[in-house]
């Protein structure tokens, strides 16, 4: 009843019936964020007549290097919208996005460590496959060129094709 900021945090299809139980307890300007994927703005504005953001987090913000993505909606007051976003940035870097951009930059900010632990796991079975080195190892050696190639392309502000040209 006194909060002006809740996060919706559960699954897609239960987003809907979440808010509909919370909604009478709820005062008229109300900050909702919901984190689920594929509910959009037009979704939660109706069924909430509160103010709506979309919030993407990632799991890289674990460690202070993530980028959440924010939506907000066309209720939201900017003092709101910057609160939010000054909260985010305390373990994040928060890039506001267009609506229609969200899968793609999902894909990029929360989806993407799934991707590339997929990718270098493959990587790490073949050098055992083909070495005798242990898994443990063949981690250990990749690990750390990812997160030199990570960094190199951070902080000497390099590209892609830069990297490779210089390998």
């Amino acid at each position: 009843k006194q909060c002006g900021l809740i996060f919706i945090c559960v699954p897609p299809m239960a987003v809907k019936e979440t808010l509909e139980k919370i909604q009478p307890l709820l005062q008229e300007d109300v900050h909702i964020v919901s984190i689920a994927a594929g509910i959009e703005l037009d979704r939660l504005h109706d069924w909430t007549s509160g103010q709506v953001t979309r919030y993407i987090p990632t799991l890289t913000s674990e460690v202070g290097i993530g980028v959440s993505l924010v939506v907000h909606g066309e209720r939201v007051a900017e003092a709101d919208k910057s609160r939010l976003e000054e909260y985010l940035s305390a373990f994040s870097t928060v890039k506001q996005i267009h609506e229609r951009d969200i899968d793609a930059a999902s894909n990029l900010t929360s989806s993407s460590p799934g991707f590339i632990a997929s990718i270098f796991e493959e990587f790490v079975q073949a050098a055992v496959r083909n070495s005798s080195l242990t898994k443990e190892e063949a981690f250990h050696f990749l690990i750390h060129a990812l997160l030199g190639t990570g960094k190199l392309l951070m902080e000497k502000d390099m590209t892609f094709a830069q990297t490779l040209d210089r390998v």
